[in-house]
């Protein structure tokens, strides 16, 4: 049965998404060989999940208007994933690519944390709240280090290509800099172990 509502719902996606006007119950119903109550059915979980809005015809008959149903404008799919490639092929390669990526962190994380500006007082730990939000999840080391189990951006990630890493790398510094933290990244180990990165915290105070 399962399968069975899943191949329906499909079609009637499918058949509202290939009229170019809005259509009802009916027309969807017939033209799929449904009962009007399945198409409801099917509707209001297509509804509820985005990918079709409803309408009111606007008759001015007697009874309730009838529902029309329409593809979504903004239904389509997003590849953010292909616009994060190719604002990344935009930085070029090479050492300079990396420097621009290494800029380019730093200022987001400036802006991030001049939002954060509460966690100035406590800064390692308003640092992995940060990066807790980015989706990095961090744990605090032993010694000075953070472990990041996650790469949000693992998918754009090279092991012979650093930008993305130097992206990450900017983000921190970005972040302890716009704080004037006393603190700010050393080094960053990628994949220490699979999925695993680790940064390397340093103070920045001069010693007499």
């Amino acid at each position: 049965m399962a399968g069975q509502d899943v191949s329906t719902r499909e079609r009637l996606r499918r058949a509202v998404h290939d009229h170019r006007d809005p259509v009802d119950v009916a027309d969807l119903a017939t033209a799929l060989h449904v009962h009007p109550n399945t198409v409801r059915f099917h509707l209001a979980a297509l509804e509820r999940s985005g990918e079709i809005e409803r309408l009111r015809s606007g008759d001015r008959g007697p009874g309730r208007p009838r529902a029309l149903y329409r593809r979504r404008a903004e239904s389509g799919p997003r590849r953010f994933d292909v616009l994060a490639a190719m604002l990344l092929a935009g930085l070029g390669s090479g050492e300079d690519a990396r420097a621009r990526a290494s800029e380019i962190g730093a200022a987001w994380g400036r802006s991030l944390a001049h939002d954060r500006s509460s966690d100035r007082d406590a800064p390692r730990a308003g640092l992995r709240a940060a990066l807790d939000e980015v989706g990095f999840d961090p744990t605090d080391d032993a010694d000075d280090a953070m472990t990041l189990h996650n790469c949000p951006f693992r998918e754009l990630v090279d092991p012979s290509d650093r930008r993305v890493c130097d992206l990450h790398a900017g983000l921190m510094r970005g972040i302890l800099a716009e704080w004037d933290a006393g603190i700010t990244l050393s080094r960053l180990d990628p994949f220490v172990e699979p999925g695993i990165c680790r940064a390397h915290l340093t103070s920045t105070e001069v010693t007499a």
